[in-house]
Parts: structure tokens; C-alpha cells; sequence
């Protein structure tokens, strides 16, 4: 049992597991694994993993080690602690279990410990140590399943019982890693260069694997999925935010976080990601880390699209719904419902824009923003707001517009409407009246006679003159019979 379990040795294994806080990328250069929202090894008190879940925070004491697990959401779970015999490195945590790793040292190899929060039997924690020098770099969990990633460049999977479900090989060192219900990323390097793979551990197969970008000069800070979303998101060492969209599995920047720092010295450290918010510790000074005591609170950066010229007001708006356009468009592919009252805060949004368009008299721009209305009740109110601000020709083409679009509707509904139409029987064509000329008794006579002459007899054939003779003499025989 891992509860009441302590070692005094204590090895220093700082300089095995370092963060790439202080990496300098250079052309061809692996960088250094790191386990995403943790602190450095080494210090006394320092954070195993901060995430939307809760916090793994370890305690090295003077005599023993130990494991300090809350939860944001005190209904959730009540706070856990444990002695931490092996002296954990990496940890991982969701809202079902937390795994542990530790590193090589003198006392033990590198060892992987599971602890589940809901276990119905008994003995459910698990524990495996790795063979022949192997150690854990980086760990991940999510629902029923957990997952390493190793010094050998080995991807080892297990279930939420300890099962080992799949042993992959990576082609390149791992950088780090992250999980998120039944999706689990991947991040390696190949030459220097950061690549990803995005799996389906409950399907056993690949999602997506391509280049993983970063800023030019940057590295990698953290990875994890976004909050409510599932979304990969990346976060590199220029504060710049990346978003990854199911459409197209493209990588798009969503924020660039140094921007909203005062201080030139500041770091933003990440904890996890919002469709609306970074979630984060912005840190003052030398340190690019939070504290463990006292715990600060974390802070709300509203994410905001990298577009030009955001100063103004309609440059503003066009960020607004490009970015919740994306959001819309990641839910109905992820198969979440999207409401009416979605499709009216995307208009509205396209709706002040194009009020803005016409005060300006941009009566291009107007009626560009016109054609991405969603609604047509919204198309009708840019039409009055057009001719309230006398944009007669403007209102002209707007017009022509929605004629198209009632046009397109027509077409759209007769369509559905013949598809699901009875199919019609084509009449049959009456069919030419032949007459019939009366033939006479002899000609009928002569060509029964013709059709009994001609008739090739066959085995059971009887002549009819032959039989009418025998019925005749049969007849006779019987008359003289009786006389």
C-alpha cells in the first residue's frame, strides 16, 4: 500500500529533469522533456501539476516526501495526501486518478504509480518500475486510461486496472505530453524540430500527426487541451497561444499573451485554456514560476486573435467573430449542439460592424459584411439600416441579394420536396384493336385435318379414327352379344 510508505533517501535529480524555461533553441538541437503547469526540480515545495482539474503539489520534508492533491471543485473530491516514498518527478492528474513517475536513482529504478479517486475494490492503485536503465520523462492521463513516454523513446500505455494496453516507439526524443478524455498528444522531436501525434486511445488509432509550431527563437512552455472544447493548444516561450482545429487540423494563434504584461521582465505562466480565457500566473521579476506558498490566484487573459490594426473598433468586432465563428464551427464538428442564439450573437456582432461600415460610407465593406449574415431576419434589419442612412444604391444591391438567397431557398426546398415526392407510374399506351375476319367451317375443318395428318405420333399418341373404329366394333360386338 502507498499510504503510510516513506524513504529518507532523498536523491538530487535536478539535473536529470531540468525545465526548458532556460533553453536556448539552437538549428539540430533536441529540447529538454517538461511535464506542462510544473515547477523546477528541486526546490522543497514545488508544483507537480496545476490544470483545470486541481493541483499535485510536493512537500520534501526533512525526514519524509509527500503528495498534496486539491481540487477546484470541492464537490468533487475531498483533498488527498500520501507519503511519496519513490520521490515523484512527473504527474499528471484528471478528474478520475493522478499518476505518479519518479526517476532513476542509487535507491530504485524509475517507477510509475497510479492512483485512482473513485475505487469501488480493493488493491485498485497499481505500480510498475521500468527495466534496464529506462526512466519516465514525461506522463499523461485521461478517462480510464494513463500514459508515458520514456527515456528509450517508448510510448507505453495502460488502462485505469494496470493493464498494458500498447507499447509504441516514437521517431524522435519526447518534449511532452498531454491528455484529455480519450485523446492523448504527443509532442517529439525529429532533428530539432517539434512534431506531434494526436491519438484516440479508446479507438486504438491515429487522429492527426503533423509539425507542431512555435515562434522563431522560441520553444515549446506548455501543451494541453482546451477547457469545455478539446482542442490542442500550445503555448511557446514568446507567450504566443495556438490553437489546433478539428476542420482542418490547422494551427492557428489565438493570443499573443506578452502583450498584455506591464512589466518587460514579466512571464506568463500557463495553466490551462479556455475557448473565452488563458488561465494563468503572470510573474514578476527573475522568477517564472509561481510560489507554492502563499498560492496565488490565477488570472483571466482574454484570448484575442492576432489581427491587424485591433486598435480600432471595427478591426475589434472582425476579431470578436472570427474568433467565435471558429468556436461554432469546432462545436458542430465536435457534435455539440449549436443554438439559435448562437447564430444571433454572430450577426449581431456582423451587424455593428456593418452599422460602423456605413456611417463610414464603405458601402463595399457593407455589403461584403451583409453576405456572412447567418439570418435572414438580420439581413432584412441591414437593409433598413441601409436605407435609414440614405445608402440607396448600396440598399439596391442588398436587395438583389436577398433575392438570390430566397431564389437559392426555393430551389433548396423544391428539391427536398421532389426527393421525398411518390414516384409517378407512366401511363401505359392502349394497346392497336386487331380485327378478326370470320373464317369459314371448311377452311377450320381442313386445317385440323392438316394439323392431325401432319402430327408426328409418339409413344403414348392414339389415332382418333383408330379409337372411333375400336368404340364402334365394340359397340357392335355387344348388339350381337345380346341377340
Amino acid at each position: 500500500d502507498e499510504e503510510g510508505m516513506m524513504d529518507n533517501s532523498m536523491p538530487d535529480v535536478a539535473a536529470q529533469h531540468t525545465q526548458n524555461t532556460s533553453f536556448v533553441p539552437i538549428m539540430g538541437q533536441t529540447q529538454p522533456p517538461f511535464q506542462p503547469s510544473s515547477t523546477p526540480v528541486g526546490l522543497q515545495r514545488r508544483y507537480l501539476v496545476w490544470n483545470s482539474v486541481g493541483i499535485i503539489v510536493s512537500r520534501q520534508e526533512h525526514t519524509h516526501s509527500a503528495i498534496q492533491i486539491d481540487f477546484h471543485d470541492a464537490n468533487l473530491h475531498r483533498p488527498v495526501r500520501f507519503l511519496d516514498r519513490y520521490n515523484y518527478v512527473v504527474a499528471a492528474l484528471s478528474s478520475t486518478g493522478a499518476i505518479f513517475a519518479s526517476a532513476n536513482s542509487e535507491s530504485g529504478p524509475s517507477t510509475i504509480f497510479y492512483k485512482p479517486f473513485d475505487a469501488w475494490g480493493n488493491k485498485s492503485e497499481w505500480l510498475f518500475q521500468l527495466e534496464d536503465q529506462e526512466e519516465v520523462k514525461c506522463c499523461a492521463i485521461g478517462k480510464k486510461w494513463a500514459a508515458v513516454a520514456t527515456s528509450q523513446n517508448y510510448l507505453r500505455v495502460f488502462s485505469y486496472s494496470g493493464l498494458q494496453l500498447d507499447v509504441k516507439s516514437l521517431p524522435g526524443p519526447i518534449v511532452s505530453m498531454c491528455g484529455n478524455d480519450n485523446l492523448l498528444a504527443v509532442v517529439f522531436s525529429v532533428y530539432g524540430a517539434l512534431q506531434y501525434w494526436l491519438l484516440d486511445i479508446n479507438k486504438n488509432k491515429f487522429v492527426h500527426q503533423g509539425m507542431l509550431p512555435v515562434s522563431p527563437g522560441s520553444t515549446l512552455s506548455w501543451v494541453g487541451f482546451t477547457w469545455n472544447l478539446n482542442n490542442l493548444a500550445s503555448f511557446d516561450s514568446k507567450g504566443v497561444v495556438r490553437m489546433l482545429l478539428s476542420k482542418n487540423y490547422t494551427w492557428i494563434p489565438v493570443l499573443h499573451s506578452n502583450k498584455n504584461t506591464k512589466g518587460k521582465s514579466d512571464t506568463v505562466w500557463p495553466i490551462y485554456v479556455t475557448p473565452e480565457n488563458l488561465m494563468c500566473h503572470v510573474c514578476k521579476g527573475q522568477r517564472n514560476y509561481p510560489e507554492t506558498l502563499p498560492r496565488p490566484v490565477p488570472q483571466a487573459m482574454p484570448i484575442r486573435m492576432p489581427l491587424l490594426n485591433l486598435a480600432s473598433e471595427s478591426e475589434k468586432l472582425q476579431e470578436q467573430h472570427t474568433r467565435q465563428k471558429a468556436i461554432l464551427e469546432e462545436q458542430d464538428i465536435q457534435g455539440m449542439a449549436t443554438t439559435n442564439k448562437d447564430k444571433i450573437k454572430l450577426d449581431k456582432i456582423i451587424l455593428l460592424n456593418f452599422k460602423n461600415a456605413c456611417k463610414a460610407s464603405r458601402s463595399v465593406r457593407a455589403l461584403d459584411l451583409s453576405t456572412r449574415l447567418m439570418r435572414k431576419k438580420s439581413l432584412d434589419a441591414a437593409i433598413i439600416m441601409a436605407n435609414h442612412m440614405n445608402q440607396n444604391q448600396l440598399v439596391e444591391r442588398m436587395n438583389i441579394l436577398m433575392q438570390g438567397k430566397e431564389a437559392a431557398q426555393r430551389l433548396a426546398a423544391s428539391t427536398v420536396k421532389s426527393s421525398f415526392a411518390a414516384p409517378t407510374r407512366t401511363a401505359l399506351k392502349p394497346r392497336k384493336s386487331v380485327s378478326h375476319t370470320p373464317k369459314s367451317n371448311k377452311s377450320v375443318a381442313s386445317k385440323a385435318k392438316r394439323t392431325i395428318v401432319n402430327k408426328t405420333p409418339g409413344k403414348d399418341f392414339k389415332n382418333p379414327f383408330a379409337v372411333k373404329k375400336q368404340a364402334q366394333d365394340a359397340a357392335s360386338t355387344n348388339v350381337f352379344a345380346e341377340e
